[in-house]
């Protein structure tokens, strides 16, 4: 369950494409929040931050659990990637963090990578629990991304595969690597479904629906485990993502995710989004606006995203 709710809040990662040579947008700044759902009330708040130039990027992302859930347990983590893009647009992730505490017990990752090859300088786990000792992972999976820089480039380089909709077209990730464990994802996003009108979340109108599967390649769980715990490291964790496209620029925006667990089914809802895009300087020197008209402009742009754009 644990490891199902990290992933979900990754995936929540609100993030623009790499860009190349000749292209007008100089970078991107992304905030986004969403609020998690159980049974009506909710049980956690997820914010991601996005940084996106020519050259690199970093995204931040934290969760807190609220209502409810913190009642049973309370929980909170924090997640950080960072790296450069080359000249083609490849992704090449630098370092990677996560930590927080899950109950009274603290746990800290950290992944740091060298520049040019991308092999692997620091790996580093704490977990004051010893019952979240996993096995050793292979040194094969090492030089494999984290999982937010996965999901990163999901969304932007390789968002067509998420726009070709139709049930047979299932795509197969390679490993996934966050220090801890190797996962594998697959996917496919057979439809279009027109989400209603929801106080619980911003958007609302046409969105693609995506099905993910996460299995665990590498990194067992050992010694004795909660239930939850037992079935994680055994079977495949499965959860739906509905992401619309945002007009023309390179990214999608997962606006609802949608999970299963052994205490009933749980929604995430976007509710609310800030985007700054800034283009190449001669070209924002040649179009300037004043600061009124950059006012209505952005009222304009969520309005159409509210009104939905597929």
């Amino acid at each position: 369950m644990k490891r199902l709710l990290s992933l979900l809040f990754l995936i929540c990662v609100l993030s623009p494409a790499s860009l190349r040579a000749g292209e007008t947008f100089e970078k991107f700044k992304l905030q986004a929040t969403y609020h998690a759902y159980w049974a009506g009330f909710v049980v956690s708040t997820i914010t991601s931050e996005v940084y996106l130039a020519k050259d690199s990027y970093k995204v931040m992302v934290s969760y807190q659990t609220r209502g409810l859930l913190s009642f049973f347990s309370k929980a909170e983590s924090t997640t950080y990637a960072k790296g450069l893009i080359d000249k083609e647009g490849y992704l090449l992730p630098l370092v990677y963090k996560k930590q927080g505490h899950w109950g009274d017990t603290h746990y800290k990752h950290v992944l740091e990578r060298e520049p040019g090859s991308g092999e692997p300088l620091t790996i580093g786990i704490y977990n004051e629990d010893k019952k979240w000792v996993r096995e050793p992972v292979p040194e094969k999976f090492w030089n494999y991304v984290d999982p937010m820089t996965y999901m990163l480039n999901l969304f932007t380089e390789n968002r067509a595969n998420i726009q070709t909709l139709g049930k047979d077209k299932k795509y197969v990730s390679e490993p996934v690597f966050d220090g801890s464990a190797a996962v594998e994802y697959s996917y496919n996003c057979p439809t279009v479904e027109k989400l209603p009108k929801n106080r619980k979340s911003l958007y609302e109108g046409d969105a693609i629906v995506c099905e993910f599967t996460e299995k665990l390649l590498s990194g067992k769980i050992r010694g004795k485990r909660e239930y939850e715990d037992k079935k994680e490291s055994s079977e495949p964790q499965m959860f739906k993502l509905w992401v619309v496209p945002w007009k023309d620029l390179p990214f999608v925006i997962p606006v609802k995710s949608e999970f299963s667990t052994g205490w009933g089914t749980v929604n995430v809802y976007l509710s609310q989004l800030d985007l700054e895009v800034f283009v190449d300087e001669d070209e924002a020197s040649a179009d300037r606006k004043d600061e009124n008209d950059k006012a209505d402009n952005d009222n304009q742009g969520r309005k159409e995203f509210l009104d939905g754009n597929l």
